[in-house]
């Protein structure tokens, strides 16, 4: 297990007004990180993720916790994969998870209680990354197309109301259902959506 520094070749001496972004090459999880992840996603925006650790969390020596929660997530979920923006969904990765942790997590960024419905969500985010999702919008696409194709429309109209952060009491006044029962039925769907598409889920 080693530490991968931006500047690469980072030396305290060298560059004493420089904060360091550090990221371990293996996640929690024991995967090996793909380091282009690192070289064509945090590389080139390093000083940008230093402003937005310092903008959003008020310490730029924050800038290491942020970087690496981001770049094992992407690593984690994409591998290779790093598209025609890697540094794009690295940034925009990063401010989610700038304002999470200044919030103290997601559940009290968004507000919400702890329940069924927003455990559901969040192991939906977890799984399935829907900010990355947006990024690679084919794979959205595969998945909406399925879940329409099988006559999802609820599930299908859920989607954007997620994307946009609406609150559960939201989902009721639409959908008149309870909300462990949305939750029930949205999971069940995108799951049957997601294997016929051939996506993991």
């Amino acid at each position: 297990m080693e530490i991968i520094t931006v500047p690469f070749d980072y030396d305290e001496k060298l560059h004493p007004n420089v904060v360091p972004i550090c990221i371990c090459d293996t996640d929690r999880r024991g995967n090996a990180v793909y380091r282009g992840w690192v070289e064509f996603g945090v590389v080139p925006i390093a000083d940008r993720l230093r402003n937005l650790s310092f903008r959003l969390l008020g310490d730029v020596f924050r800038v290491s916790e942020v970087a690496e929660t981001v770049v094992h997530a992407v690593s984690r979920k994409r591998g290779t994969d790093l598209g025609s923006n890697p540094d794009l969904l690295v940034y925009k990765s990063a401010e989610w998870c700038a304002l999470d942790l200044k919030s103290g997590g997601r559940r009290a960024r968004t507000g919400y209680d702890v329940e069924l419905f927003i455990e559901t969500i969040d192991h939906l985010s977890d799984e399935f990354d829907l900010v990355a999702a947006m990024e690679a919008q084919d794979v959205l696409d595969k998945l909406l197309a399925k879940a329409i194709e099988f006559g999802m429309t609820d599930a299908v109209e859920m989607v954007p109301m997620m994307l946009r952060g609406c609150e559960a009491e939201e989902y009721v006044r639409r959908f008149g259902k309870k909300r462990n029962t949305l939750t029930q039925m949205f999971f069940r769907h995108m799951r049957q959506a997601a294997n016929a598409a051939g996506l993991s889920f």
